[in-house]
């Protein structure tokens, strides 16, 4: 079976039909089938699936993007992924730093020592590649797309191996669970965030590490990180609290979640999704009688509040 894709036609999928009781519709590719029994039982259910998708990588949006296709073709395409009448993808991973099979070892701080972040920037792989075929998808399907993001490696000068690579038991973190490095490492996730924000961009989820045990097995792209570091990094048995938005006249492009750790600290993280507005934010606890905390979310802004 060959399909056949171009700027005027697409193969496509057939749109599934309405059915009566007792019918069933069978779609087959031209290849001769071996004959296999499949028994279905609706009555034993598991979880619910969120969608399928792919991923956003270098290797793709480099390929999509630097092959002569017309803009028109390129529409077709994304439309065969993500749209109705394609296959309906509503998920898609974005590679931090890249995958594996991505060519480049380049990260967005690449300053020994840099624990503030200081010089956290995004590259031109970010910029030139994924942002741009990401926006083309946001445009195709809106706000259908969800997006997480997984790290295949943390910067070199923050591991113990000192290289970008695993095949090593010392790819992973440099010290101590609670120490510098992780601490470093999680605010690196934020800068990710808000750097991906700024370019109107907005993560649906993350997983803290792509294929984690893999980083001391192969040579590629990878970093360690077992049960215990995943245990250490992100705190189990944290609690979505309620929050509540008394928004007045102003628009619906405040958003926020609130939790509360087993340490009992309370954590707000708020985005300001708004092109130009700053908001002035007046934070009330429910516990905390006349207590308030006022602060301004500029324009297109990410904010995290911790407090005991």
């Amino acid at each position: 079976m060959v399909c056949v894709c171009n700027a005027t036609y697409c193969d496509e999928f057939p749109p599934l039909v309405n059915l009566n009781p007792n019918e069933a519709a069978v779609y087959v590719s031209s290849i001769t089938p071996t004959t296999i029994t499949i028994k279905i039982d609706d009555s034993t259910r598991y979880q619910t699936m969120l969608g399928f998708g792919g991923a956003f990588t270098e290797k793709v949006a480099f390929s999509f993007l630097n092959v002569n296709l017309s803009s028109a073709l390129q529409s077709t395409l994304l439309g065969a992924y993500f749209g109705e009448e394609g296959i309906g993808y509503t998920i898609g991973r974005v590679p931090m730093e890249g995958g594996d099979i991505d060519g480049y070892e380049d990260t967005d701080d690449n300053v020994p020592n840099d624990f503030d972040l200081n010089h956290f920037n995004l590259t031109d792989v970010d910029f030139l590649l994924k942002i741009p075929v990401i926006k083309g998808v946001q445009q195709l399907v809106g706000d259908k797309l969800k997006l997480f993001a997984t790290p295949w490696s943390a910067p070199a000068w923050m591991k113990a191996s000192g290289k970008f690579g695993g095949g090593d038991i010392n790819s992973q973190l440099k010290g101590d669970m609670n120490g510098p490095y992780y601490r470093t490492w999680a605010n690196y996730f934020i800068k990710y965030f808000e750097a991906y924000a700024e370019q109107g961009i907005h993560f649906w989820g993350m997983t803290v590490q792509n294929e984690p045990v893999s980083g001391i097995m192969v040579e590629w792209k990878g970093m360690f990180m077992n049960a215990e570091m995943h245990r250490k990094f992100v705190r189990p048995n944290s609690v979505r609290i309620e929050l509540t938005f008394d928004r007045g006249n102003s628009r619906n492009d405040l958003d926020g979640v609130a939790f509360i750790t087993p340490e009992y600290q309370h954590v707000v993280v708020l985005q300001n999704r708004n092109m130009t507005a700053t908001y002035q934010v007046s934070i009330q606890d429910a516990g905390l009688t006349g207590k308030e905390l006022r602060l301004d979310i500029e324009p297109r802004s990410l904010v995290t509040l911790v407090w005991n």
